[in-house]
């Protein structure tokens, strides 16, 4: 079986966890999918219409990775800005590829030098970034990360992720640890 088959069928079986959570009422909220087919399973506080998704996660790129050169795994074009992945877990992989580069590169390997070059100020709110990124990670803004800790790694996958999209969109586990899987095998 290939790789993304693989990533298929895991995401398969979350749908139909999903939905036979939904039939028998047990709470589970949102579960709505982004637009090109990728089955991305997260929790909204509301659900929406797809259309009405932050465009990171109709694009399956949580991160809001910009289109270049670059030739990510998983990416099937582009919004004309912004890449556009076949799946949420090629989404979340090239955010941990990205963050895992800032320290092997430029040695870079705390929240405040990460958010400063992923998001920096002449484009955002740098600032505000960095201290949301500490709240939702636990982690302060000069302390060293070990980006190879794959606990350490979804932290900060996940903060971004919310920062880049919402609050209320945070991708399961399972979604998660497949993205997690990809980095760590690639």
């Amino acid at each position: 079986m290939k790789f993304d088959d693989l990533v298929d069928a895991i995401l398969k079986e979350d749908l139909r966890h999903a939905a036979l959570a939904g039939l028998l009422g047990l709470g589970l909220t949102g579960g709505a999918m982004a637009a090109g087919g990728g089955s991305n399973i997260i929790k909204p506080a509301t659900s929406q219409s797809v259309s009405k998704l932050p465009r990171g996660i109709r694009n399956n790129n949580p991160g809001n990775i910009e289109a270049g050169k670059d030739k990510w795994n998983g990416m099937i074009g582009s919004d004309g800005k912004f890449v556009h992945f076949k799946s949420a877990p090629h989404g979340l992989r090239a955010i941990g590829v990205i963050l895992r580069n800032y320290k092997k590169k430029y040695n870079i390997n705390t929240i405040e030098g990460i958010i400063k070059k992923w998001a920096p100020p002449n484009e955002n709110n740098t600032e505000s970034y960095i201290r949301n990124v500490e709240q939702n990670t636990g982690i302060s803004r000069d302390q060293k990360l070990n980006l190879n800790d794959r606990d350490q790694l979804k932290k900060l996958i996940n903060a971004i992720v919310m920062q880049e999209n919402g609050k209320q969109y945070k991708y399961q586990d399972s979604v998660m640890n497949v993205a997690l899987d990809l980095i760590f095998t690639s």
